[in-house]
């Protein structure tokens, strides 16, 4: 995030970051397990994400929210073993080690995500506008947690 952490983004006034316990677990676990096919289709891209941390938005005034994804996607349950050996899956919002103003779980996988993002664009235009997601959005970690068998 070093544009937003020099200032070069000086009318952004909200971030959304997408996170998830199970898919974040993902490039290293291609790395580690698949490494000359996460080689060959994702060049070292792949390994540089396997090794690099989240930088969270910390510039003043910015508003910062996260979408926790729920499910885990078909890579993660195929790899469930070495997700597991990575230690327990934290879903709690302050797990991901950085600010925000808003946190709620969406009960899709990575994958869903994207490919129903309009089932999830009201929350996301709720926090464009109001820098809080709708009272309709699950807030409660514990209703998310041990869901990856």
């Amino acid at each position: 995030m070093p544009l937003i952490e020099e200032g070069k983004l000086p009318n952004l006034g909200r971030v959304i970051y997408d996170r998830s316990p199970f898919q974040e677990r993902a490039p290293a676990i291609a790395v580690d397990q698949l490494r000359m096919l996460a080689w060959l289709r994702y060049g070292s891209t792949i390994f540089d994400l396997s090794r690099t941390a989240y930088a969270p938005a910390a510039a003043p005034g910015v508003h910062v929210a996260l979408v926790v994804e729920s499910v885990p996607t078909t890579f993660i349950k195929r790899h469930e073993k070495a997700a597991r050996a990575l230690g327990p899956f934290a879903f709690e919002c302050g797990a991901f080690n950085q600010r925000f103003d808003d946190c709620g779980y969406v009960e899709l996988n990575h994958d869903e995500l994207y490919e129903r993002f309009a089932e999830l664009w009201p929350e996301l235009l709720s926090f464009i506008r109001t820098g809080h997601f709708s009272a309709a959005i699950n807030r409660s970690a514990a209703s998310v947690a041990g869901r990856c068998s």
